[in-house]
């Protein structure tokens, strides 16, 4: 009987350790923000610009409205479920990715953006 558990004890951990191992080593936040890097134009006529970019500490957005500063305001993207970032007034946008049309959708409000750099292939 001791034997057996033994043996069970060996296999389970035999299964489990991939998973561990990937687990400590994947990191979610870079491989969800990293197809988003580059320059992004409003489809409103408005022409807001997003500038998505890496940081020491992580990945940053700039968010630039045509009649706000020039150099616009920039946050801390993070990852928690979706990508998001809190604006000034500690409102939460979450920002959602099409690959497919290579657009990108922020939430609330509900703007959409087209990228205006090159893009590349993300889709994995």
């Amino acid at each position: 009987m001791k034997k057996l558990l033994k043996t069970l004890t060996v296999a389970l951990v035999l299964i489990a350790a991939p998973f561990v191992v990937w687990r400590l080593c994947d990191d979610p936040e870079r491989r969800k923000i990293e197809p988003l890097v580059g320059w992004w134009r409003a489809t409103a006529p408005n022409g807001a610009l997003l500038r998505i970019f890496p940081a020491e500490e992580g990945y940053r957005i700039t968010v630039r409205r045509p009649d706000g500063p020039r150099r616009g305001r920039t946050y801390r993207l993070r990852y928690a479920f979706c990508i998001h970032y809190t604006d000034d007034a500690g409102a939460r946008v979450d920002l959602f990715y099409t690959p497919a049309a290579d657009a990108l959708l922020l939430m609330p409000g509900g703007r959409t953006f087209t990228r205006i750099t090159e893009s590349r292939n993300h889709e994995q």
